[in-house]
């Protein structure tokens, strides 16, 4: 299982996968509110003309019948010539706000999305952590091959988990899409990023002190620099960082992750965990 602290390092492989990609399908543009006028149905304005000069005596000039019918009738535009969609209503499962899923009922969606993919993961997590460091001193071209794998399998695992979530809720694919229309692809992405962030795990060990996991940090933290310096590909980079400190210290970043939520109102904690979010995202 992925630490919530290696959210951005999980992106970096995500994102190609999934998050780019299906955010691009996710969002593309679709009718929320109707199909719209018919560019052809717009009336050009009128050309002005010359003044002329006003007739004595003039008699007005009764319209032919036939014109003045056509006139009064009344012009039907193409949407309303169009069928009607019938709107999105809500369900036992979810709610609709005028055909566009509400908030509350997108986050639930994605809370079951989040469940089902790390129940899938977390035993592809504990292949693909067994065998990138079997790897690690001996193969460093194997090392990245799996690495490049496990981001595949990642997009695959949240493919299928996309597509059995939104029909066990009864959702159309382009339910997200009206979505990220009328509430910005922004928002649509940040929630989306939840699907990602692993579970948190319990502290288990009491007795480690604040002095140690700060260790623990600066530790991670010269890793990650030196791994940052010397690797072109940046998850290669940031995964050898956190094999290495598994060899010196036991821990995988998950666990180090819920030892530092333990102690982060201590300054020299919160300091050096700030750097480390800071060299993830940049």
């Amino acid at each position: 299982m992925e630490s919530e602290s290696r959210l951005k390092t999980v992106l970096l492989g995500m994102g190609a996968a999934f998050l780019a990609g299906a955010l691009y399908f996710l969002t593309r543009e679709v009718e929320v509110e109707g199909p719209g006028v018919d560019p052809k149905q717009k009336q050009k304005p009128q050309q002005g003309k010359s003044p002329q000069k006003a007739k004595l005596q003039s008699k007005p000039q009764a319209r032919p019948q036939h014109r003045q019918e056509a006139e009064e009738r009344p012009t039907m535009t193409r949407a309303a010539t169009m069928p009607v969609k019938e709107e999105r209503r809500s369900t036992d499962l979810v709610e609709f706000d005028n055909g566009v899923i509400t908030t509350d009922s997108l986050l639930q969606v994605l809370n079951v999305m989040k469940d089902k993919y790390w129940k899938e993961m977390a035993p592809i997590n504990e292949t693909f952590r067994r065998e990138r460091r079997e790897a690690l001193h001996s193969d460093l071209a194997r090392y990245e091959a799996v690495i490049k794998q496990w981001e595949k399998q990642q997009g695959q695992v949240f493919g299928l988990v996309y597509l059995s979530t939104i029909q066990d809720f009864g959702l159309e694919e382009n339910d997200f899409a009206k979505y990220g229309q009328r509430h910005r692809p922004e928002l649509l992405f940040s929630h989306m990023k939840r699907i990602t962030i692993a579970p948190l795990i319990a502290v288990t060990d009491e007795t480690m002190t604040a002095e140690t996991v700060q260790e623990i940090l600066e530790e991670h933290l010269r890793l990650l620099t030196d791994q940052k310096a010397t690797q072109s590909y940046k998850l290669m980079g940031l995964l050898m960082a956190e094999d290495l400190l598994y060899e010196k210290f036991g821990l995988e970043t998950d666990q180090i992750t819920a030892l530092g939520q333990k102690y982060k109102d201590l300054p020299g904690v919160k300091a050096v965990q700030s750097q480390i979010n800071a060299l993830l995202g940049s």
